[in-house]
């Protein structure tokens, strides 16, 4: 079960990326990787429950019902990050898909969609390896807007539908705004400031009336549903209250043909290729069990680069590209049943699009820090 907070910040956010300070600048992520919130409510968790950091890193506590949700450092437990928004004119909104290009009109963002084309027997010529290539038709060239949000309302549609023309998307601008912060370097020894170490640095400020909505699972009976939770750099605090939404992670697929699209940050062993999917002769089939399904096309956004810090190794955590939210893979179905196809799909949608074989203890890591979480949707697919 999946339980949903709500987050409002008392003051501004600190949320740094992965970027050095090399020209002076400390750049922000936005939206957050998940695994911000996954270990802000999980030493929450320890200072209600009256843990000691040191018991969690040796494994050795009492508190059974702790033990059980977090684990230990080499076997988290049933703890997991499913997917963080922002909550707004009361309506939840997820970073939108991939497929989904947006163009300011006259009062608002009016949507076209990427369509999946063969590229044998076509005039298109490239290196993309896949056997359809997502084209978007419009009747004319429009810059597209960038960072769209959809709510939870405008998702289903387009999980269930696929290209939906009333979708109401909404820029990033909507919910949050940079807030740049200028900062002086000190010498600790001496106790003054730097000479000429002046820097700038991001800050996150939500719009009035935008919170943060994070769903974690696994988690009921010790998740914190009221207070303050101390989130990001420099100590800021936001409120936590527990939420209601009708948010759905997807929809079974009708038919052979169906859509993943990544809910938060993918952490895949072969760069852009998902688990489980291997390159055969000029195909890319996905194989899990009795479940075989060709990869047809993909519309992946640029590669970013994830790491953090490791409290129990006192050091940083290893950097790992990521594929971005909102990546779409278009699939069709070749082998195995209907329950074959949907005994796959309820275990990406409650574990994550992970091995179907062994994990690594990193990657179990990453899976209850709440990468890798999918939506599943309908590939209405054209008449060719």
């Amino acid at each position: 079960m999946t339980t949903f907070l709500s987050l409002e910040p008392v003051d501004v956010l600190m949320l740094r990326g992965n970027r050095l300070f090399s020209d002076g600048h400390g750049a922000c992520s936005m939206p957050p990787w998940p695994s911000i919130f996954a270990g802000a409510l999980r030493s929450r968790i320890l200072v209600d429950r009256k843990i000691s950091f040191q018991a969690v890193e040796s494994g050795i506590f009492s508190d059974e019902e702790a033990r059980k949700v977090l684990g230990d450092y080499s076997n988290p437990g049933s703890f997991r990050i499913t997917l963080v928004g922002f909550e707004a004119e009361g309506k939840v909104w997820l970073s939108a898909p991939a497929d989904l290009v947006g163009v300011q009109g006259a009062e608002a963002v009016e949507v076209s969609f990427l369509e999946p084309m063969p590229v044998k027997g076509s005039a298109m010529r490239g290196s993309f390896p896949l056997p359809f290539v997502p084209i978007l038709r419009q009747r004319q060239r429009e810059k597209p807007v960038g960072g769209l949000w959809l709510s939870f309302e405008d998702l289903a549609k387009y999980l269930k539908a696929g290209a939906v023309s009333d979708l109401c998307p909404k820029p990033a601008s909507r919910f949050w705004t940079l807030d740049p912060r200028l900062g002086i370097a000190l010498d600790h020894e001496k106790r003054i400031a730097q000479e000429g170490m002046l820097y700038t640095t991001d800050a996150i400020s939500l719009t009035p009336g935008t919170k943060i909505v994070v769903g974690v699972a696994g988690a009921d009976s010790v998740l914190p549903t009221e207070g303050l939770l101390r989130l990001g750099g420099d100590g800021h605090a936001v409120t936590i209250e527990k939420t209601m939404t009708n948010f759905v992670t997807g929809v079974d697929p009708v038919g052979e043909s169906f859509r993943v699209i990544l809910a938060t940050p993918g952490i895949f062993t072969e760069g852009w290729l998902p688990p489980d999917v291997e390159k055969q002769g000029e195909r890319y089939l996905l194989r899990a069990g009795g479940f075989v399904a060709e990869l047809l096309a993909a519309a992946v956004k640029r590669h970013e680069v994830v790491s953090g810090w490791d409290l129990v190794e006192g050091k940083p955590k290893t950097a790992r590209r990521v594929v971005p939210i909102g990546s779409v893979y278009w699939f069709q179905q070749v082998e195995g049943s209907e329950e074959d196809r949907r005994a796959w799909s309820r275990n990406v949608l409650e574990q994550g699009w992970w091995p179907s074989e062994t994990m690594s203890v990193e990657d179990r890591r990453r899976q209850s820090e709440g990468f890798n979480n999918v939506l599943l949707g309908n590939w209405a697919r054209a008449a060719s």
